[in-house]
């Protein structure tokens, strides 16, 4: 007998289809003797990047063993490599960072004010006065705390050598301009490193000075000054006094 129900009463499923995803570094199989190892997956582009020594069909199964996706090869792009060998080679020995280099503009000291990852400056020739305002309403009240690098142009109509006569006078004027760093020392001492090499890494663990010698000190922060008043001119030398003291026994 059959019965007519309220399609209320039906279960109704949602079906939601995603894309397989590859896991990186996971090892993929095809017919279990092509394998190789994932290193990258894109998968908006839906490209897969192996790592094999086996050659690779269009049309072919692929099933990778950790995350069970499988998709089947479209298109195969090889990426070969090719290395030079001789008898010689030329090895270039150098630093890899720059790090405590000195006369280097770049390296700065955090002193939580100037430099710092929350400060910026405004390079500009007009003062901070007159654009204080205008940048404070734009940053946020909890933003970056700003500095005005002012730049200040002497202006001249002629360049270099100026001359002017006068009753047989000559007078010479050499307009010099340059920039410089006013944070760095010029020509402060010559120094040297002692390298070595670390787990075949050039490292060094002493900077040698020619002529400054630096030493450790002890910086004394919070000490507490005792004031000791002056009573040296209630004393006389010019009078002898003799005090009498007495004890009870």
């Amino acid at each position: 007998m059959g019965q007519i129900i309220q399609e209320r009463f039906l279960p109704i499923f949602k079906v939601i289809l995603s894309k397989n995803s590859f896991i990186v570094g996971e090892e993929v199989v095809i017919n279990l003797s092509i394998k190789g190892k994932v290193s990258k997956f894109d998968e908006k582009n839906e490209f897969l990047t192996v790592e094999t020594k086996d050659q690779f069909f269009v049309e072919s199964l692929l099933t990778g063993s950790t995350s069970k996706s499988q998709a089947f090869v479209k298109e195969v792009f090889e990426n070969e490599d090719f290395c030079k060998i001789g008898s010689s080679s030329i090895v270039k020995n150098g630093w890899k960072r720059e790090t405590g280099f000195l006369n280097n503009d770049l390296q700065k000291i955090q002193d939580s004010d100037y430099y710092q990852k929350f400060s910026y400056s405004l390079k500009s020739e007009i003062p901070i006065q007159e654009w204080n305002d205008v940048v404070s309403n734009l940053n946020h009240t909890l933003g970056f705390k700003k500095f005005s690098d002012l730049n200040v142009d002497s202006l001249s109509e002629v360049s270099g050598i100026q001359t002017s006569q006068n009753e047989g006078l000559f007078s010479a004027i050499c307009d010099l301009n340059s920039t410089v760093d006013v944070d760095c020392v010029q020509d402060y001492d010559l120094v040297s490193e002692n390298s070595l090499y670390v787990n075949n890494t050039l490292t060094s663990d002493e900077i040698i000075f020619n002529s400054v010698i630096l030493q450790d000190y002890s910086e004394s922060i919070g000490n507490k000054v005792l004031i000791i008043d002056d009573i040296s001119d209630e004393f006389n030398t010019s009078v002898t006094r003799t005090f009498v003291t007495s004890f009870n026994i």
